[in-house]
Parts: C-alpha cells; sequence; structure tokens
C-alpha cells in the first residue's frame, strides 16, 4: 500500500492523522503505537473514496471501525463517537483496504 499520512498535533491538544492512498492494498500503520501504558483514544474517523474498495480502520487485530464497503462511485462516511474508542495500551492504529483510492482523516488523544 503506497499510502501517505500526516500527522498534526493542534496546540498540544491531541493529534489528527490525514492519510492518503491512489492505490491502496493491505494493512498500513497511521497512529504509531504510544508506548507501555499509554493508550489512543479516538474520537473521529472519515474515511473517503471514489472507488470501489472495503476498507477498517484497526488495532492490532481488533476492528474498530467497518468493514466499509464503498461502491463503484465511492463515497464517504463520517463517525464521531460519543465517547472516545480506547485503543489498548501499546497498540498503533492500521488502515486496511482492498484495492484502490482511499483518504482517512481521524483524530483523537493519547494518554
Amino acid at each position: 500500500m503506497a499510502i501517505s499520512a500526516t500527522s498534526l498535533n493542534p496546540d498540544g491538544f491531541g493529534w489528527i492523522v490525514n492519510a492518503d492512498s491512489a492505490n491502496a492494498s493491505g494493512t498500513e500503520e497511521l497512529k504509531a503505537a504510544g508506548g507501555a501504558g499509554v493508550s489512543h483514544y479516538i474520537e473521529y474517523i472519515s474515511l473517503t473514496s471514489k472507488v470501489a474498495i472495503t476498507a477498517t480502520v484497526k488495532a492490532s487485530s481488533v476492528e474498530i471501525f467497518g468493514p466499509v464497503e464503498f461502491t463503484t462511485s465511492g463515497g464517504q462516511i463520517d463517525i464521531r463517537f460519543t465517547r472516545p474508542v480506547k485503543v489498548a495500551a501499546n497498540e498503533g492504529i492500521d488502515l486496511l483496504a482492498d484495492s484502490g483510492q482511499i483518504s482517512c482523516l481521524i483524530y483523537g488523544y493519547t494518554k
């Protein structure tokens, strides 16, 4: 998978990951593990595609969001969690996709 991910830490309040791939295929790390005893908390996920593709946001082998199946015309799906989703300590956040164009925006915090 050729994915380009940009991580931002806006004014020290959490993080934002903006990732895009023209031809996703497989698993790609979006946010590295925070370290021993440290967990990521996900507040928002957005997936966008212009083609038919299946995508899942996951941590290790646990699915956080998805699989989401886009039709041939693509689409967008956004989810804002009313309570942040806690990722197990010392685990990163990954995007799993089959084959095609996909964009992913995730934001949250780490503690």
